[in-house]
């Protein structure tokens, strides 16, 4: 590399007139040259037909991290990572030919490692008598250019793969690309999409949206997951979210909009379906006065709905945990339901239990409750889900049954003593204390009259559920029977 004249030997400074003069002077060329080389942001670099660096700017000096000093004398190969390294031989070959090499882009590697994406212009160097001795190399760092284009195209692999449609359009709402999905979505093919206003995908009703969308996305907003209703090429109608936003220059001027749409028919079917699923069950536990709950058990809340909260006597708009809801329980139940609720948790099957639960009022109603679990993937339980079901009618059906049943027992049990019975005092016994069970009295006795000279008189002739003792001071009594 040529060093600078000394400062004496250069010229003062002349005016901009004689500036063409001065760069066609042969004595001033090497000096603007070697300014020149030395102030490119390219790496400016000679060598030999051996491939020996002979000269190094400050070019390549930021390009490639070594300083002139480690690099002139040195093979150019230094710079070449091992898998291109039979480029060299292959450089040199063509410039021994006269030719000159441009544009190639290639791989070097920097002094640290760092592997650079690299467009070569090579030139043969020649002596006056045409002879080649060596070779120029300009080396510019496209590593940033080549970052952007492989971004680019893995966006587009992208934007391409996407099951979405992806469309961008002006802001006069004409189509100015669309990508596979959107084929397939809505059934043109580019060819046929692009250059056609956005609105060929709009239905009647719906075609009134696309001003207020290029207003907002004009004003630099960006909309995300509106739901509204497209059209296929065919006429089929389709439930579609959108998200919009801005295209932008580098100034930041909004020249477009970006569209993802999202087809979410098949959810919209499935939500419908499950809200008729929802409705109808609603309808059946209404009808079959169940209610339903659910429990969360990181939060210990327990959501209930309108007929259950009824059925516990509390406002539907109440939250509650479940160790309140068991303070509704009547004492004697409640340690029961907690147990019921963890075995079932633990062994997973489900939970069924009745129980007494204590209203406002004062009233107690016979609740049944049954529930299943609901478990995380490694299977902590997340809660539970149920139904309740008020079944006070039941059981006081079920008290009443149960003591008719017993009313007939002890009735035909005491016609079997009296059809079998010849003593008549056992016989009446049978009777006393048939008649003080089906009654639920404490005590019961059965007195006949006598005559004599004081007058009538009862006279005590069996005694059932106490003592004969107890009657000992009892004043007579005025009736035939005393219970």
């Amino acid at each position: 590399m040529s060093k600078e004249p000394p400062r004496e030997e250069l010229p003062e400074d002349n005016p901009q007139k004689d500036l063409a003069a001065d760069l066609k002077s042969p004595e001033l060329a090497p000096y603007w040259l070697s300014a020149i080389i030395e102030s490119a942001d390219d790496a400016i670099i000679s060598k030999t037909l051996e491939g020996i660096i002979t000269s190094w700017n400050k070019g390549a000096e930021r390009i490639f991290g070594y300083t002139a000093d480690e690099a002139i004398g040195k093979s150019v190969t230094m710079l070449i990572p091992a898998d291109h390294i039979d480029e060299e031989p292959t450089i040199l070959a063509r410039l021994r030919m006269g030719q000159r090499i441009e544009h190639y882009e290639t791989v070097r590697v920097r002094k640290d490692g760092t592997l650079l994406d690299i467009s070569l212009t090579v030139s043969p160097i020649r002596r006056p008598d045409g002879k080649i001795v060596g070779a120029s190399k300009v080396a510019r760092n496209i590593t940033p250019r080549k970052q952007s284009e492989l971004a680019q195209g893995h966006l587009a692999a992208i934007v391409e793969s996407a099951d979405d449609a992806i469309i961008s359009k002006t802001l006069e709402g004409i189509i100015t690309s669309w990508n596979k999905g959107a084929e397939r979505i809505f059934g043109y093919t580019a060819e046929e999409a692009i250059g056609q206003p956005i609105t060929m995908l709009f239905p009647a009703g719906y075609i009134d949206e696309e001003p207020q969308i290029l207003a907002r996305i004009r004003s630099g907003q960006r909309i995300e997951h509106y739901e509204t209703v497209r059209v296929r090429k065919d006429g089929t109608l389709l439930d579609i979210s959108l998200t919009i936003s801005p295209i932008r220059k580098p100034d930041g001027e909004i020249i477009g909009a970006s569209k993802i749409a999202r087809d979410i028919s098949e959810q919209r079917r499935a939500q419908r379906r499950l809200d008729e699923s929802a409705t109808r069950l609603n309808l059946a536990l209404a009808a079959a006065r169940l209610g339903d709950w659910s429990w969360n058990i990181s939060t210990d809340v327990v959501t209930l709905s309108e007929t259950a909260a009824s059925i516990f006597g509390i406002p539907s708009t109440l939250n509650m945990t479940w160790t309140q809801m068991r303070q509704l329980l009547h004492e004697d139940d409640r340690e029961h339901a907690r147990l019921a609720v963890e075995q079932s948790l633990a062994s997973r099957d489900d939970y069924d239990i009745e129980y007494r639960v204590l209203h406002a009022d004062g009233s107690e109603h016979w609740v049944l409750a049954r529930g299943r679990g609901l478990y995380a993937d490694d299977g902590s339980a997340l809660g539970m889900l149920g139904v309740v079901q008020d079944i006070t009618n039941r059981k006081t059906t079920e008290e009443t049954l149960r003591t008719q049943t017993e009313a007939l027992r002890t009735i035909n049990e005491v016609g079997q003593v009296i059809s079998a019975e010849l003593d008549l005092h056992k016989m009446v016994q049978a009777v006393t204390d048939a008649a003080t069970e089906l009654t639920g009295a404490s005590f019961g006795s059965f007195f006949y009259n006598v005559l004599n000279e004081a007058g009538a008189s009862y006279m005590l002739y069996t005694l059932s559920g106490v003592p004969r003792q107890a009657f000992a001071h009892f004043p007579m009594p005025r009736a035939t029977d005393l219970f």
